[in-house]
């Protein structure tokens, strides 16, 4: 009988192991907020000026929901334009709304660590590609 309710037992506890290894491995969206606010975030979401220079992004996200986006050329670092936007956070996808002047940016499988925030970025609903932004 002790044979029995042991072998029992390691099978639930089997069970629950491999139950808790198949468990999603997305953020909890309060440590994302958390890692996303009083931060700048630096990397490129494919801006440029009105000539086609690139720029590169300098995401500060305010804890009410909305952000200052920083574009500078490369190389220079000069300043060729400071944006507002609203950020919204839903579950691993982070929406950036600059308003009518431009179309909806989203970073889908969010992923937010401590000096890295990566996913696949999406414009106006189209992939755009990977992704990575750098807490400066």
């Amino acid at each position: 009988m002790r044979r029995t309710s042991f072998l029992q037992c390691f099978r639930i506890l089997s069970v629950c192991a491999l139950l808790l290894s198949f468990t999603s491995c997305e953020q909890d969206e309060d440590v994302v907020f958390g890692r996303l606010v009083r931060y700048t975030w630096v990397g490129d979401l494919g801006f440029s000026d009105p000539w086609g220079e690139p720029l590169e992004s300098g995401l500060y996200f305010d804890s009410d929901g909305f952000g200052q986006d920083e574009q500078c050329y490369y190389g220079s670092g000069r300043v060729a334009t400071v944006e507002r936007f609203r950020w919204m956070l839903q579950g691993n996808t982070l929406s950036l709304d600059y308003g009518n002047q431009y179309p909806l940016i989203e970073i889908s499988h969010l992923y937010v660590g401590m000096d890295e925030l990566t996913g696949d970025l999406f414009v106006g609903g189209r992939f755009v590609g990977s992704v990575i932004l750098y807490r400066y």
